[in-house]
């Protein structure tokens, strides 16, 4: 029994070294676009090279369940065959393919409905919500960068990050994330090289509603519309006063 032990985990860790080998990803850009339902449009853009036995290609996938999921190889108009399975415990994403040792990009759309909770999340102090987004690599082959993009929807902004892996920490010349503005929605990224197996890539952050209410844009425009209607009557009111000193003062020199 012994020996049958220590032959299936020989064989399943030759299986592992086989398929590293036979795949190689260079990079893996991961975008994630929230919506204000909650549901999230996830991206993303595999660079790789396999060799001519190559069958299938398997790319870490941080998600159970999508929609609308599809890819293409090097352009929209190639077309791959993609499906969402389970290696061991772990989602990943399988394509039917046989590109060759030629480098080549993949480019995968899917949608997920139930990403992030709006209850769970918040609100908290001053109105913010939390969230954590992560990638784990769950196959044994290494991914030599990797890149997380977490666009929030339109009129939410980032208050702060929470954590980070790679953390930022005192000593390091500047934070392993960056934010910026993408069509004017608030965007973080995040990245790291060589993520070995069970290695991952993650961000906790805060953001709010930085909108303001509709209600109180119209209330402020009839404020600032009344107190101009209320100084244009004192100025025409102060106009007809000082005509009315005038003709007095001229009528008493003459």
């Amino acid at each position: 029994m012994k020996r049958l032990i220590i032959s299936n985990i020989l064989l399943a860790m030759l299986i592992l070294v086989t398929r590293s080998d036979a795949q190689q990803i260079h990079s893996i850009n991961q975008q994630i676009k929230l919506a204000e339902n909650g549901s999230a449009d996830v991206h993303l853009i595999v660079s790789f090279s396999g060799n001519d036995s190559l069958g299938s290609f398997q790319v870490p996938f941080g998600f159970n369940e999508v929609t609308g999921l599809e890819a293409y190889l090097d352009h929209p108009g190639q077309a791959v065959d993609v499906q969402l399975v389970m290696d061991r415990t772990s989602p990943v994403l399988k394509f039917h393919l046989n590109p060759g040792s030629e480098p080549h990009k993949l480019y995968v759309n899917s949608k997920v409905e139930h990403f992030l909770d709006w209850e769970a999340a918040g609100p908290e102090e001053f109105k913010t919500y939390s969230w954590k987004v992560e990638y784990t690599n769950t196959l044994p082959t290494r991914i030599d960068s990797c890149s997380l993009n977490v666009l929030l929807p339109s009129g939410w902004n980032y208050h702060r990050i929470l954590s980070s892996e790679p953390e930022f920490k005192r000593k390091d010349p500047e934070p392993p994330f960056t934010l910026f503005l993408v069509n004017g929605r608030a965007n973080v990224s995040i990245s790291r090289k060589s993520m070995e197996y069970l290695d991952r890539i993650t961000l906790e952050f805060a953001f709010k509603n930085e909108q303001k209410p509709t209600i109180l844009i119209t209330v402020g425009v009839l404020l600032i519309a009344l107190y101009l209607y209320y100084f244009r009557n004192l100025i025409l009111k102060k106009a007809k006063v000082e005509t009315i000193i005038s003709n007095n003062n001229n009528k008493e020199n003459n």
